[in-house]
């Protein structure tokens, strides 16, 4: 009842899976967990769509991560879950679209809770669009032009971004940010640049050890090199530090001089900031053979 109300009085709200919707799908990730099939096919079908039918929305827009970081490390495998997923979520009678996203890399230069949130926040400011990491930007510009077209709002993609960057930028959609975290108890300032978000103070370079070319992220040690510093639970009882996270500098294709920062750990403690600059350099491979820069959108999946 209140999620509905939330988007009935401000337009947008974030619900996730409890005793109120999709009970069963806690209980049987659970037991994904602990007998290794997190990423099988018909288990994610079930456990993504029964969340979004029961929440109730008529249209679903997926994004599908690819890559080193995500469930489907390569295209074939994305393929068949996005057809998985269209074909529940037509048989419900909603309309569906899917885009395939690139997760060989972060998204953005954030990695973390606070300063993800601060990111994407301050992306979401008036001059935001300009200013944020550009990656992010076209991602969302992607996946709200789909989901206006997917609703029937606009019946082009040249029409839907030109109405979302009309809305971005003149402040209609910062505003609708801050009275939809206000609606589910959230607070942030927006008079100050980090919004009110503390942030851990003690930073850590993770330095490029020879001249070339950022070749490779393996995205999953990057997450996991956040439990050394608190920001990714290590074990279920674990407490999270949300003021930790790392700040990505550079980008794959990018080239690179011997000691360039690639990367920064924001961290609470100099041990635990050493661990996880330790972890996080061999998570970033430096090569003399330069490589291209990835494309943002990979690929869509029809639905027709």
């Amino acid at each position: 009842d209140e999620f509905d109300r939330v988007v009935g009085d401000v337009g947008c709200a974030i619900v996730g899976q409890g005793p109120d919707i999709a009970p069963a799908d806690g209980l049987i990730y659970a037991l994904r967990d602990v007998t290794g099939t997190v990423d099988c096919v018909p288990l994610i079908t079930a456990s993504i769509m029964s969340k979004k039918l029961a929440a109730g929305p008529g249209a679903i827009v997926i994004d599908l991560k690819v890559g080193d970081g995500a469930f489907m490390t390569d295209l074939d495998q994305a393929n068949e879950l996005a057809r998985r997923l269209v074909l529940v979520g037509q048989s419900h009678g909603r309309r569906m679209a899917v885009t395939f996203s690139d997760m060989s890399q972060p998204l953005g230069l954030a990695v973390g809770h606070a300063n993800e949130t601060l990111e994407a926040f301050q992306a979401m400011r008036p001059d935001g669009r300009l200013q944020a990491p550009a990656d992010l930007v076209e991602l969302t510009e992607d996946l709200v032009a789909s989901m206006l077209m997917t609703a029937g709002v606009d019946q082009t993609r040249e029409a839907a971004l030109t109405h979302l960057r009309s809305a971005w930028d003149d402040g209609s959609a910062f505003d609708v940010l801050q009275r939809w975290v206000k609606a589910q108890g959230g607070i942030l300032d927006s008079d100050r640049d980090d919004l009110g978000l503390d942030l851990a103070p003690q930073i850590l370079a993770v330095e490029a050890p020879n001249d070339g070319y950022l070749t490779a992220v393996h995205c999953r040690e990057v997450g996991l090199s956040l439990g050394e510093i608190g920001g990714a639970r290590k074990t279920v009882d674990d407490k999270l530090d949300l003021r930790t996270g790392v700040d990505m500098v550079a980008r794959i294709g990018d080239q690179v001089t011997k000691g360039q920062p690639l990367a920064w750990v924001r961290a609470h403690d100099k041990d635990a900031a050493a661990q996880c600059a330790k972890r996080l350099a061999g998570a970033l491979k430096v090569t003399a053979d330069p490589v291209d820069a990835l494309p943002v959108i990979v690929d869509r999946y029809s639905a027709d």
